[in-house]
């Protein structure tokens, strides 16, 4: 893709951690690490991990947490909306986007790893107003983008073609940045319809501790009895 080396412009922030000091658009890490990474070729990696087939995303809320879950080996991890909300006291969709730009910026700047941002609706009413938030976040460090077509005002999804026009919108502005961008689209707005679908995946995951327990009964005793002979 041209252009995916790009980066955007410097900046240095220095965050609560005196530590924990990174320049915006050029390197990304915790100096008491030493691991210093070009956010240029941080972004490289995750669209790469996009190419390498399934893997984990998981998500932290705070930098502990992002420091926890970097260090048990996961190649990229990603925002929460409702994990920071709730680290805040707040409910789900009620960080405004300026919180939500200095918590990307903590935590890019506190580990060497991917970050993609849940930036909800991109925090914009119309079309107009997404490219400005990608470039906050872009700036912040931001490996990754997604947006969403559930408006929280109206508490509806979006029209098709409104969501359409959003999503590309907000491609061209990742684009600019070499940011990957995720459009997530919700089954429906009313969560009673989506029960049968989580009654699907509970039970999958049922089938699976079954599968698992039985497993475990039937090789323990055989391993058991090899480390004994």
């Amino acid at each position: 893709m041209s252009g995916r080396r790009s980066c955007v412009r410097a900046r240095c922030a220095t965050f609560d951690d005196p530590a924990i000091v990174r320049t915006s658009g050029q390197v990304v890490g915790d100096v008491r690490l030493g691991r210093m990474t070009s956010i240029g070729d941080m972004r490289e990696t995750f669209w790469t991990l996009h190419g390498s087939g399934t893997w984990v995303l998981p998500n932290p809320w705070d930098i502990g947490s992002a420091k926890l879950l970097a260090s048990a080996g996961f190649p990229a991890l990603a925002t929460t909306s409702s994990g920071l909300a709730a680290s805040l006291g707040v409910h789900d969709q009620n960080v405004g986007l300026e919180q939500l730009a200095r918590h990307v910026a903590a935590l890019t700047g506190a580990v060497a790893v991917p970050v993609n941002v849940d930036a909800e609706r991109c925090f914009a009413p119309t079309a107009a107003g997404i490219p400005q938030t990608i470039h906050l976040l872009a700036d912040a460090g931001a490996s990754g983008i997604s947006i969403e077509d559930y408006d929280p005002a109206t508490g509806v999804l979006d029209p098709l073609e409104r969501a359409v026009e959003r999503v590309a919108v907000a491609a061209e502005a990742a684009h600019r940045h070499s940011v990957v961008l995720t459009a997530r689209a919700w089954l429906t707005g009313q969560p009673a319809a989506m029960l049968p679908y989580f009654a699907a995946v509970a039970g999958v995951a049922v089938l699976l501790m079954v599968f698992g327990w039985m497993l475990y009964r039937i090789t323990m005793p055989v391993l058991i009895e090899r480390m004994s002979s």
